[in-house]
C-alpha cells in the first residue's frame, strides 16, 4: 500500500463523516491532485478497505469496510495485507466477495404424488371417464327434456 493511501485511510478513519471529508478534499484540490486522489481511493477499494460508489470519475459515496485491519506501507518489513482473489476464465477475477452466503439447501424435499408429477395423465383419464359417463342412455332423456323447454 502506498504512503498516500495509508495517510488517506487514517484520515478517513479519524473523520466524523468520511464522505464529507473526501468531498472537501476533492473541492480543495487541483485537477491533477484530484486524479491522484481518485487513484488512491481506487487503491484502497481494490485492497478491500473501502466500498466506493463512483460518479463522474470521482468517489461519490464511500464506506469504510475493514476498519480493524491496519494497512501496511509498500517496502516496509512488516507483513503485507493480503486480498483473496478468485480467478475465473480469461483474466476475470472476483475480489473480496462472499459467494454462497445464506445458501441453504433443503435436506428434506417434499415428495410429489404421481398426479402432481403427471398432470397430463390425470387430465386424459378424467376426460375418458367423463366421456364414458356421457355415453349412458339416461343422458338422452335429459337432452330431450332441455330441448323441450326451448322448442
Amino acid at each position: 500500500m502506498s504512503t498516500e493511501a495509508k495517510e488517506l485511510l487514517s484520515e478517513l478513519k479519524s473523520a466524523v463523516d468520511p464522505n464529507e471529508c473526501l468531498k472537501e478534499k476533492y473541492a480543495s484540490f487541483t485537477e491533477e491532485e484530484q486524479k491522484k486522489l481518485t487513484e488512491t481511493v481506487g487503491e484502497l477499494e481494490r485492497m478491500g478497505f473501502l466500498s466506493v460508489f463512483w460518479a463522474d470519475d470521482m468517489a461519490y459515496h464511500i464506506k469504510l469496510v475493514n476498519e480493524r485491519i491496519e494497512p501496511q506501507v509498500k517496502g516496509s518489513n512488516e507483513k503485507q495485507a493480503s486480498t483473496k482473489v478468485i480467478i475465473v476464465g480469461n483474466n476475470n477475477s472476483i475480489h473480496n466477495s462472499n459467494i454462497g452466503i445464506n445458501n441453504s439447501v433443503s435436506e428434506r424435499q417434499e415428495k410429489k404424488s404421481f398426479w402432481e408429477k403427471h398432470p397430463f395423465a390425470l387430465a386424459l383419464i378424467t376426460a375418458i371417464l367423463a366421456g364414458g359417463v356421457l355415453m349412458f342412455s339416461f343422458w338422452g332423456k335429459i337432452v330431450e327434456f332441455i330441448e323441450g323447454l326451448f322448442f
